[in-house]
């Protein structure tokens, strides 16, 4: 480790050790003979060892992120150093879009950098999952709590109302268009999130969105000293189902307190009143098919965890090893890795294998050469989460589906003791099955014509290839189940990327520096997918399209994309305390018309750092960087909007003789060849800070983006022969704040704890949607309104007087007197109900450490949001949670009483409000009453989550000395550990963040524990 130089005659051996200002050893810190090549670095202990040829030498001692110093030696042989943190150059050089090196202080735009101990080792197959919470602006939501299930991701809230909000991702400095999924945790190197326009205009259309940069092991190879190393680690971890509905075990199914073994619904008569009941299956008809069962009586009585029984308790494992190896001249990295992890559910199950290979040359002192080579592949199967869950939640207390036949052994068909199909029959009998296999690659070539002059070429190569199938058995109860089916696609995606960029940089005078970049860039997109779908299996439990009686033709899709830009980034520094930075790109995309397909979009950002400029602050302000930034960007329409499309189809009509003539029609949409590109603007201010001796650092950013010019589907006349074309017309705002605060609250020689507190409130509007400012359906039950926050609710609402008191029936049938009167009742639209946004988040999170031990959590809290759930509704109107046990006796719902046609209030003689005072027994209050209404049926989605949990102790060199190893790592941790929705009814434990928010009955989130290995050679 140590490099030693000079002569031996002459010599004499310096040491010491180097420490910061909490006497805390500081390891890798570069001790050298000034103007001599002699050095070294510090151990794990902070020691040095260094020999210097006389007493006249100088020892400069330098490290990032602290000042660096020159110590004469004279007559000493033991020089001990404390080095003090320098906040101007911390972080001083990251890597920015395009891959270009710049120093943060220059930035005037928000950035936040992760680093690998902050994602690796974690119990989490989804590299997405485990950024929850941890960048401010960022938002990762969870489809459902099924393994292998997508992360949708977005940065700064939603821009567009039709096309993607998705980040763009980029690996080692070129465009990844897989999911981070698809990526091994354990070789990251580090992450980077751009978030604002200007930080991603280098990126053109590509990056409006927002960039997340990754730079992975394989992609990180340096030049160096000569050495080998080589590293591993494994994460074994315990996957099970996290909070369920406390469930009520008083009452049985049926309703008004009488047994009816049929029922979904719970109002059944209490355990306490009978003791035997006919087997379910014996009153459901199923005797001649389980004779065992017919006419068997059985206890009646709450199954013990009737639903929790359905749940495993899934098992995963991640493998990881990484090799390099190094010398002045070449580096190569070679990074494999393998997950496998079993869901919470049977038939759920995720398997990843991952190999990337690296390596950097240098050719000559001007020419540097470096490529990547990553495959990769992901199975993963998937169960009818909705299908399923929709009956589970909901099922009475003394029926365990795990204890009851699910299928009829002879025919294979789902039999339950209702009229429906068992949830079981689907687990076992229907999913859906995906395997991607992915190649991509990079190659890079880097020439330096002088010390100010370089050019670099890059080029990206990202194959993925998909084969999903959708199927279920025959034997279901209805619909597609009944009968069988089966869906076959096949997916190509080919993409190349290309950039050469020419870089400059010198300095004018002492006190200016340029800066400028100039770069060319090229993506091609090719496309194509095959599709099938059979109907009605022949066989039962043959998946074969020839096992199925009808198929349809093939569907064939393909298409070529096309986009170049051109970018430039001049910046001018002046005496490293004043940045001055123009931006700008020309996109040219082929999914336009010609006129349409050029968009110049600039960009501009100042960057003021008032401590250096006016030398002030002393240990009270360390450092002040005052930042602003200003971009904009596009966002190109999908392929063909431009032009009228002939559809070929090939059995639309049967001839006499029983062929099928080719027939040739116009789709349903109109071309609209005026149809541009979408146009995003944003202003950013922020300030970044550091206080106390850097005790306290402070980034904050305020942001305000415009996009407009949205493409929105424009409905025509029917004279018109059409159903709709595409216009520019809809216009949303964003703006937001981002803070991250973290504050070192102790810090000594063995201990240090660490808060980081990251800050994320954004809102949206819409301003404009259509001519006639409709509103736009975005999915479910969400919409685009003038004048409300994106992606707002939309539903039925129950009629209130002008003070706001509930309307009752007070005159309708006698299933209705007493009932809320809902609008949809009385010829009302739906309207806006709830915005689902919440207002603001906050994580925490604490690092301790302690000599060779580390604690961290994180701990998180979400404010405000709303949403409609029918899963909580379900659950509450069958009365299967503890919430609905106090059910004796009459209820009266507060209100007054009004007319059931129209909703008018109904008066006394003496023309006053008549106060509802019908009783209802308590399932007649709630099931297909009270809740019906979908704003009754709404709840605010604040939660309080533990997220992460993790403790890890180190072994160092120092303890292994006998061993060939440098380091070894323990780590126990969890995820998803607790959460509380404290405004949902208080047996429910929902979890808002398992479906994206939308309330439906899903499988349901899980929590994790691992113990993890990482061993370094």
């Amino acid at each position: 480790m140590f490099l030693l130089c000079g002569f031996i005659y002459a010599q004499k051996t310096i040491t010491g050790k180097v420490v910061d200002v909490n006497n805390i050893p500081l390891i890798g810190v570069n001790v050298i003979v000034k103007n001599a090549n002699t050095g070294t670095t510090t151990d794990f202990d902070g020691n040095y060892s260094l020999s210097i040829k006389n007493n006249s030498a100088i020892i400069e001692v330098s490290y990032m992120g602290y000042k660096t110093i020159e110590v004469p030696v004279g007559s000493q042989t033991v020089i001990n150093i404390i080095l003090k943190e320098d906040a101007e150059t911390l972080d001083e050089v990251i890597i920015t879009a395009q891959g270009i090196k710049k120093s943060k202080k220059a930035l005037g735009y928000a950035i936040t950098t992760l680093e690998s101990k902050d994602i690796e080792q974690r119990p989490e197959a989804d590299l997405a999952r485990s950024l929850q919470g941890k960048v401010a602006g960022l938002k990762i939501s969870a489809v459902s709590g099924q393994t292998g299930t997508s992360s949708p991701i977005t940065i700064r809230g939603s821009n567009s109302l039709t096309q993607t909000n998705t980040p763009l991702i980029i690996v080692n400095d070129v465009p990844f268009y897989g999911l981070l999924r698809d990526l091994d945790p354990n070789n990251i190197v580090s992450m980077s999130v751009l978030k604002g326009l200007n930080a991603s205009v280098l990126y053109g259309s590509q990056g409006r969105n927002g960039v997340i940069l990754i730079q992975t092991k394989s992609g990180d190879s340096d030049l160096g000293e000569t050495k080998i190393k080589a590293s591993y680690s494994t994460t074994s971890y315990l996957n099970t189902v996290s909070q369920l509905p406390e469930y009520q075990n008083l009452y049985g199914n049926g309703q008004a307190n009488v047994y009816i073994p049929s029922f979904l619904s719970v109002w059944g008569a209490p355990f306490s009143s009978m003791e035997e009941v006919e087997h379910p299956y014996s009153t459901a008809g199923l005797g001649d098919v389980f004779p065992e069962l017919d006419g068997l009586m059985i206890p009646y009585e709450a199954q013990e965890n009737h639903v929790k029984n359905l749940f495993n308790q899934g098992i995963g494992t991640i493998h990881s090893f990484n090799v390099s190896t190094s010398n002045n001249k070449s580096a190569f990295n070679l990074s494999t890795g393998y997950t496998d992890e079993k869901g919470i559910l049977e038939h759920n199950d995720l398997k990843r294998f991952n190999i990337g290979l690296g390596g950097k040359i240098q050719v000559n002192d001007k020419l540097n050469l470096s490529a990547t080579l990553n495959y990769s592949t992901r199975k993963v199967n998937t169960v009818q989460g909705a299908a399923i869950f929709n009956v589970v939640f909901y099922l009475p207390p003394n029926i365990d589906l795990t204890e009851l036949p699910y299928q009829n052994p002879l025919t294979g068909e789902s039999v339950y003791y209702r009229g429906d199909v068992n949830p079981l029959w689907l687990l076992h009998n229907a999913g859906n099955n995906t395997d991607v296999v992915r190649t991509y690659g990079t190659f890079s070539a880097d020439y330096k014509f002088n010390d100010n002059l370089n050019l670099t070429y890059r080029i990206g190569y990202d194959s993925d290839q998909r084969d999903t199938n959708s199927y279920s058995n025959k034997g279901g109860y209805d619909g597609s189940y009944q009968f069988g089916y089966l869906d076959l696609g096949y997916a190509k995606d080919v993409n190349v990327d290309q950039a050469a960029i020419l870089n400059y940089n010198n300095d004018f005078t002492s006190d200016l520096n340029f800066d400028a970049q100039v770069g060319l860039t090229s993506k091609i997109k090719k496309y194509k997918s095959f599709s099938s779908e059979s109907l009605g299996q022949i066989v039962y439990g043959f998946v074969r399209p020839s096992n199925y009686s009808t198929t349809s033709p093939t569907v064939y899709s393909s298409n070529t994309t096309n986009f170049a830009g051109l970018f430039g980034q001049f910046q001018f520094s002046y005496k490293n305390y004043l940045y001055a930075t123009l931006s700008g790109r020309n996109d040219w995309g082929s999914t336009v018309e010609k006129e349409n397909q050029a968009l110049l979009y600039p960009g501009a950002s100042l960057s003021f750092i008032p401590t250096s400029a006016f030398n002030f602050g002393g240990n009270a302000v360390n450092y002040l960087k005052l930042r602003g930034a200003y971009a904009s960007s596009s966002g190109y329409p999908d392929p063909y909007g431009t032009r009228n499309k002939m559809i070929l189809d090939a059995q639309r009509f049967a001839a006499y003789d029983g062929s099928f003539p080719i027939t040739n029609r116009f789709s349903a949409f109109y071309a609209n060849p005026d149809l541009k590109p979408e146009l995003h603007k944003e202003i950013e201010i922020g300030l970044e800070a550091k206080f106390l001796n850097n005790r306290i650092s402070l980034e904050a950013s305020m942001y305000k983006r415009v996009s407009e010019d949205q493409v929105v589907q424009s409905l025509l006349p029917l004279t018109t022969g059409y159903d709709y074309k595409y216009i520019n017309l809809g216009r949303i705002d964003n703006e937001g704040i981002e803070v991250d605060l973290g504050i070192d609250v102790v810090k000594t020689n063995n201990f240090s704890w660490k808060l980081r507190n990251i800050f994320t409130a954004q809102e949206s509007l819409v301003v404009k949607t259509t001519d006639a400012d409709s509103d736009i359906n975005l999915s479910h039950d969400r919409y685009a309104v003038v004048g409300q926050p994106l992606g707002v609710i939309k539903g039925d609402y129950a009629m209130r007087d002008d003070e706001g008191n509930l309307l009752v029936s007070g005159n309708g049938s006698s299933t209705r007197v007493g009932e809320v009167i809902v609008s949809s009742d009385i010829g009302l639209s739906s309207k806006v109900i709830g915005d689902p946004n919440p207002d603001w988040q906050l994580t925490t999170i604490s690092d301790f450490s302690y000599k060779n031990f580390s604690f961290s959590a994180q701990i998180e809290y979400s404010h405000g949001g709303e949403i409609h759930s029918s899963a909580v509704e379900d659950m509450l109107e069958r009365g299967v949670t503890k919430d609905s046990e106090n059910r004796n006796g009459s209820f009266i719902i507060p209100g007054y009483l009004a007319d059931d046609a129209t909703g008018e209030l109904l008066l006394d003689p003496q023309g006053n409000k008549i106060e509802n005072n019908i009783q209802m027994a308590g399932i007649w209050a709630s099931y297909s009453n009270y809740y019906n209404a979908n704003d009754l049926s709404m709840w605010d989605t604040s939660v309080f989550r533990l997220r992460e949990i993790a403790v890890s102790y180190t072994l160092d060199s120092k303890q292994m000395r006998k061993l060939p190893f440098e380091r070894v790592d323990f780590t126990l941790s969890g995820r998803n550990l607790w959460y509380v929705a404290p405004n949902f009814p208080k047996y429910i434990n929902y979890d808002p963040e398992t479906d994206e928010g939308m309330g439906v009955s899903q499988v349901p989130s899980s929590k994790r524990f691992s113990l993890g290995l990482a061993i370094t050679f």
